[in-house]
């Protein structure tokens, strides 16, 4: 950050760099891309905002990644990306569907291929299969949520499942790949902050398309998966948790709040309340783990 570092040095810090920058960046993109009319591919905004909090912790990783936690900048564009040509094209709903299972399919084969090229051990492949599973779950059950309630209410779902695999990773003394987890959930803030006043006020929900699910979620996915199959001191378990979060749309239809402003200012907020449940589970599986 250059003259602006030195001038206020605690734009230095990297948890204010992972932090503060993906937000500004999706809010800002988000307020842009609004009024360019390009509402559909509002996601653009959170997948940008992480790139950049990449970029400004890691910087650009080399070609061909040397490691997998390079490879995450790539998938997460490669993401966003992918996305970005899904809504622009009007895709049908199963293109959608497949990219949700594919996208995860292909994290899991670049982070592993030379492994499986060097004969794999059996844990090793089962620890392949459940975070493809897993992904492919988190993802599809985030895409439902996103065409149900929208921008504000898979936003916050997206809050609520990064900060836990940010607090997952944290325990498992992965300090990089928290602070990365911890720019989705500050990106995906951004995006639903901006929104959220549209939806209160006009019942406007915003898009959270095919850009915001591959572009946020997709980077998240990639995240998970280098904590899964890289870093032992993750516990799965735990991280497995975290997909639970996307599970809080049906319990959330429990709750009847009505249909006015105050009633759609709420929604949001019951939803990333319970999708919190799991995530704090995550947390506190993670910390026994750390114990025993």
């Amino acid at each position: 950050m250059g003259e602006l570092g030195a001038a206020a040095p605690w734009l230095n810090d990297p948890a204010v760099q992972v932090g503060l920058a993906p937000f500004a960046v999706s809010l800002v993109l988000g307020l842009l891309v609004q009024v360019l009319g390009a509402a559909r591919v509002m996601g653009l905004a959170l997948g940008a905002g992480f790139l950049v909090a990449y970029v400004l912790f890691e910087g650009v990783p080399d070609f061909p990644p040397p490691a997998a936690k390079q490879k995450v900048f790539y998938l997460a564009a490669i993401g966003l990306g992918a996305g970005l040509v899904l809504d622009l094209l009007n895709r049908p709903a199963w293109v959608t569907r497949g990219a949700i299972v594919v996208f995860p399919l292909g994290c899991a084969l670049w982070f592993a291929w030379r492994r499986l090229g060097g004969g794999a051990d059996l844990m090793f492949l089962l620890t392949l299969a459940g975070f493809w599973a897993g992904a492919a779950l988190f993802l599809n059950r985030l895409a439902r949520l996103g065409e149900q309630e929208g921008l504000p209410g898979a936003g916050a779902v997206l809050i609520a499942a990064a900060l836990g695999a940010a607090a997952v990773a944290m325990l498992g003394n992965s300090i990089t790949l928290a602070l990365l987890a911890g720019a989705v959930a500050a990106a995906a803030g951004g995006l639903t902050l901006w929104s959220y006043g549209p939806w209160v006020l006009k019942g406007q929900a915003g898009a959270f398309g095919a850009t915001a699910l591959l572009g946020g979620g997709g980077a998240l996915v990639a995240l998970a998966g280098v904590m899964a199959l890289y870093v032992p001191q993750v516990s799965k378990t735990a991280l497995a948790l975290v997909i639970l979060t996307s599970f809080a749309g049906p319990a959330a239809r429990q709750f009847s709040l009505g249909s006015g402003p105050v009633a759609r200012a709420g929604g949001p907020v019951v939803l990333g309340g319970l999708a919190a449940v799991p995530a704090l589970a995550a947390l506190g599986l993670a910390y026994l783990m750390q114990e025993l």
